[in-house]
């Protein structure tokens, strides 16, 4: 199965006013994944799929080691 990286993103930014109905507590979590949101988005001009973005950071080394194995 193969999920769109762009599609991922944008669904996920739909939760973003959330932390803003939380109140101040949680405006620095509102920002940090604002800021996550908005690198998938970029990174989806260039790689199609989640799938494709972890493998393309296994083969990069740029994943932390351990943290995707299992999740799929």
């Amino acid at each position: 199965m193969s999920i769109d990286l762009y599609l991922f993103a944008t669904l996920c930014s739909t939760i973003s006013p959330i932390f803003l109905i939380l109140g101040v507590a949680f405006s620095y979590m509102q920002k940090e994944y604002s800021d996550k949101v908005d690198h998938l988005i970029k990174a989806s001009k260039t790689v199609p799929s989640i799938h494709a973005m972890i493998d393309q950071e296994i083969e990069s080394k740029t994943a932390r080691h351990g943290a995707i194995r299992g999740a799929f």
